[in-house]
């Protein structure tokens, strides 16, 4: 993976108070896994199951590399927010990275939203601001514990910042206050990235309709805490019995075989959700499997 630097003056360095995540990698596991239900929803009796799995690819075993995808699901107010963040393997520490960005991401929100989360642009662009200064500060207080220089103008510092802790994120933020019909809305939101995002649009459907693929056509990958673009933002009309499906690059670059693509997209219409089936999904063995492999889903089930 490389990347595509995007610099902008409006974000600027800040002090150590972002830096509520400790760079370590002796807490970061091999294999992560959650699976959870909601209570039915409004009139219509339907309920929804969210999942996420992310397990560490060969590659990263065989440098001895900690897994450097990481993902969080929490709910906030009447949604469920879920995040994917892939941490860009050219960066020393894109394993710490990752994991700030999605254990931050709540605070993050949290201080740019005070109703419900919403496609506002600008609102987002104040999330990327507050983790790319948390990003930033983290790289200046371990600097300075370290007795390393701290470069003095602000591009600067997030370039070397960029260096050590680049990473992708991308969310979906699902409501569950369900529309006459009976469908949810999902958004979908890319800060900097190129995972893979689609979803079915009943039972019946055979193979899923993709929103889009992220990478540019150069091949290089958006990464914080430098980049300043502005966020891809869609919404996805959930119906009853559909899902919306979010995967890293270690399963996007692959989507487009029929084995992946028939595999995902049976699970995600027949199966019972649980961790084990999730974990057994995704950790098959192939030719592919150098590459972390990270799944978010989000069923409505009736």
């Amino acid at each position: 993976m490389s990347l595509r630097f995007s610099f902008r003056k409006r974000v600027s360095s800040s002090g150590s108070d972002y830096t509520s995540f400790s760079p370590s990698t002796s807490n970061i596991p091999d294999v992560a896994c959650t699976v959870f239900r909601t209570h039915k929803l409004g009139q219509f009796d339907s309920y929804c199951e969210f999942g996420g799995v992310s397990i560490r690819g060969s590659s990263h075993y065989q440098s001895g590399t900690s897994r450097q995808d990481s993902f969080v699901i929490f709910p906030r107010q009447d949604q469920i927010i879920l995040a994917l963040a892939d941490g860009v393997s050219s960066s020393s520490l894109a394993q710490i990275g990752s994991s700030f960005v999605t254990l931050n991401l709540e605070k993050a929100v949290n201080s740019s939203f005070e109703g419900p989360v919403t496609g506002d642009i600008g609102k987002w662009n104040e999330v990327n601001a507050w983790l790319t200064r948390g990003l930033v500060g983290m790289f200046e207080a371990v600097s300075r514990k370290e007795g390393r220089s701290v470069p003095e103008d602000v591009l600067a510092r997030r370039f070397e910042a960029g260096r050590k802790y680049a990473t992708t994120l991308e969310v979906l933020v699902c409501d569950l206050n369900p529309s006459k019909d009976g469908s949810l809305e999902v958004l979908y939101v890319n800060l900097a990235g190129d995972g893979v995002v689609f979803h079915s649009a009943s039972k019946a459907l055979s193979a899923p309709l993709f929103l889009h693929r992220t990478k540019d056509p150069g091949g290089k990958v958006a990464a914080l805490p430098i980049c300043d673009s502005s966020p891809r933002i869609e919404k996805i009309e959930m119906g009853l019995d559909s899902y919306v499906a979010l995967v890293s690059d270690g399963i996007g670059d692959q989507i487009s075989s029929s084995k992946w693509l028939k595999r995902i997209n049976r699970y995600l219409t027949r199966a019972s959700m649980t961790t084990l089936s999730l974990h057994s999904l995704i950790s098959e063995h192939d030719e592919w499997m150098l590459d972390d492999r990270t799944l978010l889903a989000i069923r409505h089930r009736s």
